[in-house]
């Protein structure tokens, strides 16, 4: 339900007077079939839409180390482990994608850990990004 993601939950709005989100849905279903999107590919961009969501959703708290982050709680293990399912991803890779920034020099590669606000910038961007694919 749209109340339990965050990225859908903060206008507070939920429902539309004569919009049905069922209709829509098969509308949508229908006008990609129309336009030739095959079944496969269909339930891939599904796939990421829900996996988004599920990146919305991920808290963060600090972690052992200074200025470094973890997911909150179960709950945000809970929507990490989701995402990276429907992502088709490694769990670990896309947790240190949320909560680690990588740098590449010619030498080397630097990973440095992000405090818990900067691990949600970074989860927003992610999210952003994928969207925009």
């Amino acid at each position: 339900h749209p109340k339990t993601f965050h990225y859908l939950n903060q206008s507070k709005c939920f429902e539309l007077v004569g919009i049905s989100d069922a209709h829509d849905y098969l509308a949508t279903r229908r006008a990609m079939d129309i336009v030739g999107i095959s079944e496969k590919e269909q339930e891939a961009i599904f796939r990421v839409v829900a996996a988004i969501l599920h990146i919305g959703n991920i808290e963060f708290t600090k972690g052992k180390e200074v200025d470094s982050s973890v997911p909150k709680d179960d709950n945000s293990k809970f929507h990490l482990k989701t995402a990276a399912e429907l992502l088709m991803c490694d769990l670990k890779a896309l947790e240190d994608a949320l909560c680690k920034r990588v740098m590449i020099t010619p030498e080397e590669v630097i990973k440095r850990s992000l405090d818990p606000q900067s691990a949600v910038t970074s989860r927003d961007g992610l999210a952003k990004t994928v969207y925009s694919r």
